[in-house]
């Protein structure tokens, strides 16, 4: 993802400043609101600060809190490597995710529980929701350490995401 780029970095700061102002509005239900302005937050994010000097402070301090609950003294645990729970980490987050974008089915309520119908937290009209910021941030700069099917799903599915978004900037502006 690091060589191809799909927004160019005006394209990048006109969606970010989209995201922020969508989400500062009070336009639109709060449900619809909070998930678009995620999806765009999470775009902008991937495609101007993924592999950067942000991202890779970030891998860097959540790994050194990995590494100090690995010294705790169980010889088992410290042979995991540190950017892989990282990753994992990011992983279970990315599903959280995308429960709360996902609208509520009742059908598959029935098969998975209250999962089914998370949402984010609502925020209050005329300020920034910093849980959504939060998540969009952690998923935008490190997705790309989540392996498996979740990996590959988040990753394809970014690379689409930042496609598509990307396309708007440029189409709503020039």
């Amino acid at each position: 993802m690091i060589g191809q780029h799909y927004m160019s970095p005006t394209s990048v700061f006109i969606v970010l400043v989209m995201a922020f102002a969508l989400d500062w509005s009070s336009l639109g239900p709060d449900g619809w609101r909070d998930k678009i302005a995620m999806l765009l937050y999470t775009a902008g994010v991937r495609e101007g600060f993924n592999g950067g000097v942000v991202d890779a402070w970030c891998v860097d301090q959540l790994s050194k809190v990995v590494d100090v609950a690995k010294s705790g003294g169980n010889t088992y645990l410290s042979g995991a490597v540190s950017s892989k729970v990282v990753g994992g980490f990011v992983g279970v987050l990315i599903l959280y995710a995308v429960l709360c974008i996902l609208p509520p089915w009742k059908s598959i309520a029935k098969r998975i529980g209250p999962a089914a119908n998370l949402n984010f937290p609502r925020g209050k009209p005329y300020r920034i929701n910093w849980p959504i910021v939060a998540v969009s941030v952690a998923i935008g700069l490190m997705a790309d350490l989540c392996g498996g099917v979740v990996g590959s799903a988040a990753n394809g599915g970014l690379n689409a995401l930042c496609a598509v978004v990307g396309a708007g900037p440029g189409w709503l502006f020039g």
